[in-house]
């Protein structure tokens, strides 16, 4: 069996950002590839841990992990977090993986972002190994919509991109929008490139509960609502209701989110909508299988044609109605339309929104769970197989 070094900062038991990598790791011995995984030992900047997580790791992958230089200092972080908070990673990695590398038969490096220090990392340990390298990006760099960077800070992290994507033996990305936006910047890259979708892990869905249907429809949202994915046109949507119609609703709202909480507030609906803090990602999906409607949101901004949350793909193997607030157009409304029984609004339009509502609640839309094929997780890493093996052979 070949043997591929995954090196990501972000990984079990860490809490957010795992599921593509860690399941990965699942997966590839099955087609030919034992990963051996380079990771951060403890991380001040993700700080919650879910050990249930670290489950999905088949018994016998070695993880190697490593110290990271941290200061919990936002003044610090300002000025040397170049490209992000996990550069203090970066040297312990690079000692790490090259000196793992060099004692043991690895055939290949993949790396996978965000943070991008995990492929700064992965660089490194090309350049001093010699060995084909794919970078992944979970993430856009200096394209991502919700990261700003401007004068000094912008020169040094495109040089950093650059180097990283013409050193890499080739380039995957979660969508084809991504990649397409990758090779507009990079078009040496066109036929080193390829899309992969993370896709869900049917182990992860087996005796789930059936939705229930009961006096009033059940819609459910799982995971934080930050920067300008919020709630706000939902939750205003949902006071405009005639009482006689909002009375049938019940909100369920999992994971962090407070400004929807005070939004709720505003609007007097803490008799319908209800939250709940983070947790564990089976009881999370137990709530969400018990639902009629799942939510999705994704903001307005630039971007937002990119953005596909790996949410989407358990949303659609649940085989629930997914009531989608997003943009008109781009990768999550393709993914919808083609795989999902789904109603898709624009993310702002509160008419449109309440209109939906109203459909969904009189019957409308039927919320039949209708069957679909969306990627899995095993397809994911059966393509990933298919590129390492095309490089080193």
């Amino acid at each position: 069996m070949k043997r591929v070094l995954v090196v990501s900062y972000l990984f079990p038991p860490l809490h957010c950002g795992v599921g593509r990598v860690s399941k990965l790791v699942k997966y590839l011995p099955q087609y030919g590839w034992e990963p051996t995984v380079l990771t951060v030992k403890r991380s001040i900047f993700r700080p919650i841990y879910d050990y249930e997580s670290m489950k999905d790791i088949p018994s016998g992958i070695e993880i190697i992990r490593t110290h990271s230089l941290e200061y919990d200092s936002r003044a610090f972080w300002k000025f040397f977090s170049i490209p992000d908070q996990a550069v203090g990673w970066v040297p312990f990695a690079i000692k790490a993986g090259v000196s793992y590398a060099k004692k043991h038969k690895i055939n290949a490096i993949l790396s996978s972002s965000l943070p991008s220090s995990s492929h700064l990392a992965a660089y490194w340990i090309k350049k001093y190994t010699g060995l084909p390298w794919v970078a992944d990006f979970r993430d856009l760099w200096t394209q991502n919509p919700f990261v700003e960077i401007h004068g000094i800070r912008a020169k040094i992290e495109n040089w950093m991109e650059r180097s990283v994507v013409e050193t890499a033996d080739f380039i995957t990305g979660i969508n084809p929008q991504l990649i397409n936006q990758l090779i507009s910047k990079y078009p040496m890259k066109k036929d080193k490139a390829k899309s992969i979708y993370t896709g869900f892990d049917p182990d992860d869905f087996f005796n789930l509960p059936p939705p229930r249907f009961q006096d009033k429809v059940i819609f459910t949202y799982i995971g934080s609502l930050y920067g300008r994915r919020k709630a706000d046109y939902f939750l205003e949507a949902l006071a405009r209701l005639d009482p006689t119609i909002r009375n049938k609703i019940e909100v369920n709202f999992i994971g962090r989110n407070n400004s929807a909480r005070v939004k709720a507030q505003e609007y007097d609906l803490e008799n319908i909508v209800k939250f709940m803090d983070e947790i564990p990602r089976p009881e999370a999906l137990k709530k969400a299988a018990e639902s009629n409607v799942l939510l999705l949101f994704i903001g307005r901004g630039r971007g937002e044609e990119d953005i596909l949350t790996g949410k989407i793909f358990e949303y659609l193997a649940l085989h629930r109605h997914i009531l989608a607030m997003i943009p008109p157009k781009g990768a999550a409304k393709d993914l919808l339309e083609k795989n999902g029984n789904c109603t898709i609004v624009p993310y702002d339009d509160v008419s449109a929104i309440k209109c939906a509502l109203e459909r969904i609640i009189t019957g409308q839309i039927y919320q039949k769970c209708i069957p679909t094929k969306p990627p899995t997780a095993m397809s994911m890493a059966e393509q990933f197989s298919k590129v390492l093996d095309a490089l080193v052979n």
